[in-house]
């Protein structure tokens, strides 16, 4: 399923990869991973990122909020504006974003 779609023009990015229950892909199937998530233990983030180095992974943050009240810091930080999908896969392909994490 990742070839067909990277052959799409997208990638394929890992979220919270070491929550309980959650199976990790090969690293060959993945373009990236998350390696902070607001939903995820300290020790779940640590792993991850972890992970990203060994397997000389892209990797991206995410404050998973659902709700306003909810709102965690996490994400990425860029100097261009990212107003599409398009505009979001340029900037991951390029590398060209600071992850914000605490």
């Amino acid at each position: 399923m990742s070839e067909e779609v990277r052959r799409q023009g997208y990638l394929v990015y890992q979220a919270h990869p070491f929550r309980p229950f959650i199976h990790r892909c090969a690293p060959s199937l993945l373009d990236g991973i998350e390696v902070y998530n607001g939903h995820t233990d300290e020790k779940g983030n640590a792993q991850a990122l972890h992970w990203a180095e060994t397997h000389h992974m892209p990797m991206t943050s995410g404050s998973d909020t659902h709700t306003e009240e909810d709102a965690i810091a996490g994400g990425i930080i860029t100097d261009t504006q990212i107003r599409s999908n398009t505009d979001l896969l340029r900037t991951l392909r390029a590398n060209d974003y600071t992850l914000l994490r605490p």
